[in-house]
């Protein structure tokens, strides 16, 4: 029995300071000792579902020896002999499901209580070190802790009569079960559930005692704090598990399901399209729109004037989309970037110069430069203007000027001819007019995908969320997109940053096709589809004003 962390725990709660706690329900006691090194005030071994033996039950109980942790253990039903067994191996209380009366309670506080006040039977076991200091323990035994869980309507009710029983301080409030008994069982709150809790919670707070029950998330946990709810379980091991998964998934490029049939199941399919946010993408800011306008300009080197549509103003994260405009003529010089480099020419040509040779890129094509490597591009034209897109995997550009090297043996990667690929989504096959991949899956070493769609004049293409940001840059025409909260207008020349997490659908708008220019910030995003129903509606008329 860990007697100094129970004072500490009760100290906190006599102080209505919150104590934080986690859920175990899996077999290995390194999960018992990570909390514990976490310094979390309490756990709950979880002996009513799933597989714990006596053997691993008092694995998880060693570790919280010479700690600030107390271990406690739900039993399976109100059995005295259960919980005499817990109590023996060492465990500093019992959690009881599924009380529902004064009875019940005075019952499960006999069963833990040395007589006088009860009939607990003195062991040879852990918690009197084995006969060793038998005295000791009972004399500390009073201190244990008995938490009833209410999970039913019928328990609720009972909350003022239990509040009654000498002994127990804390009660833990199960939703899901209460929500079974009120006629919403899979519920985690039915309809109505959460006012019966805060009734019954107002009871027992009145009664002076503390509440106890486990978040299901951040938000969750400090709305439950807001609450009054005082002991507070941080989640169950094996939900912490899957949530963290859940987290980095994404970046696999696929999301999973879990079901009750333990079969893989994808999501963000043409048969199973994502009908809510993700949890671990929902966006953290709205999409916003840039013009070339009003975004933020530099002039650069001989007659280049940068303009960066996407990157650190618009918070964007590891992507900057710019355009450059070159006069006739125009150019930057010698320089070199800490990442590497994917460049779209959109109108005229330019020239790109590495080690010496030179390498023209006509509009439509593209070329990479990796990080590091001195080049220098102007406009191949002593009349006309000159266009680019340059995309980078970083939240500014930064760049080096060097000197015109001497003949140099610096490496080379030219992104192929641009190729025309067919819609990976046979509905998107109309839609599409011409996809074509500048950086991605065809050259990872881009560290972001970059390619040039252009949408069939009126047509939509199939709604998507991305795992990353993405900038959409519009080149010629008129585009809608649709996301959960706003439809946006955009012409040529401007751009939408979407936070990674978003949810759109694009759209031709008018009888015109519309060029625009996708990259996201990494070579092979996440891609999933998702209901149009989870967007806001398009607008009515037949044109829609500017959002930004």
């Amino acid at each position: 029995m860990n007697h100094s962390a129970l004072q500490a725990l009760r100290a906190k709660l006599a102080a209505d300071v919150p104590v934080y706690g986690l859920w175990i329900t899996l077999e290995a006691p390194s999960i018992t000792e990570m909390a514990v090194g976490l310094g979390l005030d309490w756990v709950v071994i979880d002996a009513e579902h799933g597989h714990l033996d006596w053997s691993q039950l008092v694995a998880h109980v060693r570790c919280v020896v010479r700690s600030g942790t107390i271990c406690l253990i739900r039993i399976a039903t109100l059995d005295s002999g259960l919980i005499k067994r817990a109590l023996d191996i060492g465990a500093d209380g019992v959690v009881i499901p599924w009380i529902e009366s004064a009875q019940q309670l005075r019952s499960a506080r006999h069963a833990a209580s040395y007589p006088p006040l009860g009939r607990r039977g003195i062991g040879a076991e852990r918690a009197t070190a084995w006969t060793r200091a038998i005295a000791e323990h009972v004399a500390q035994a009073q201190d244990i802790l008995v938490i009833p869980i209410i999970e039913s309507v019928e328990g609720g009710k009972q909350a003022a009569e239990m509040a009654t029983v000498p002994g127990i301080e804390v009660f833990f409030i199960g939703p899901a079960d209460w929500s079974a008994t009120a006629g919403y069982a899979g519920q985690w709150a039915g309809p109505e559930v959460a006012a019966q809790i805060s009734t019954a919670c107002a009871v027992l707070r009145g009664a002076g005692k503390q509440i106890g029950i486990l978040a299901t998330s951040e938000e969750d946990l400090r709305l439950r704090r807001r609450e009054g709810f005082r002991m507070l379980g941080l989640g169950i091991d094996g939900a912490l598990l899957l949530r963290a998964l859940d987290g980095m998934l994404p970046a696999t490029g696929s999301l999973r399901a879990l079901r009750a049939d333990l079969v893989p199941h994808r999501l963000g399919t043409a048969a199973a399209p994502l009908r809510e946010a993700v949890p671990a993408l929902r966006p953290e800011q709205a999409p916003r729109v840039v013009s070339a306008v009003g975004a933020p300009q530099l002039e650069l080197d001989d007659r280049a004037l940068v303009t960066t549509l996407v990157g650190r103003h618009c918070a964007a994260r590891q992507l900057i989309a710019a355009l450059v405009r070159f006069a006739p003529a125009g150019g930057l010089v010698w320089h070199c970037h800490p990442q590497p480099e994917t460049v779209v020419v959109i109108r005229g040509a330019i020239i790109t110069e590495m080690d010496g040779v030179r390498h023209q890129v006509e509009a439509g094509s593209s070329v990479t430069i990796p990080a590091g490597t001195a080049h220098r591009t102007g406009n191949a034209s002593l009349q006309a203007e000159a266009l680019i897109q340059v995309a980078m995997p970083c939240d500014a550009i930064t760049r080096t000027v060097l000197p015109v090297p001497e003949g140099a043996a610096l490496p080379l990667r030219l992104v192929p001819p641009p190729m025309v690929v067919a819609a990976r989504e046979p509905a998107e096959a109309q839609a599409l007019t011409t996809l074509i991949e500048h950086a991605g899956a065809r050259d990872p070493s881009a560290g972001l995908r970059c390619r040039t769609l252009v949408v069939a004049a009126g047509q939509m293409l199939i709604a998507r969320l991305q795992a990353v940001d993405s900038a959409l840059v519009v080149l010629q025409g008129v585009l809608r997109v649709r996301t959960p909260s706003q439809v946006f207008t955009l012409r040529a020349e401007e751009a939408l940053h979407l936070p990674r997490g978003t949810a759109a659908q694009l759209q031709a708008h008018g009888t015109e096709p519309v060029t625009l220019i996708e990259t996201c910030a990494d070579s092979q995003p996440l891609d999933a589809l998702v209901d149009p129903a989870m967007l806001t509606p398009w607008p009515a008329a037949a044109a829609a004003s500017h959002v930004s």
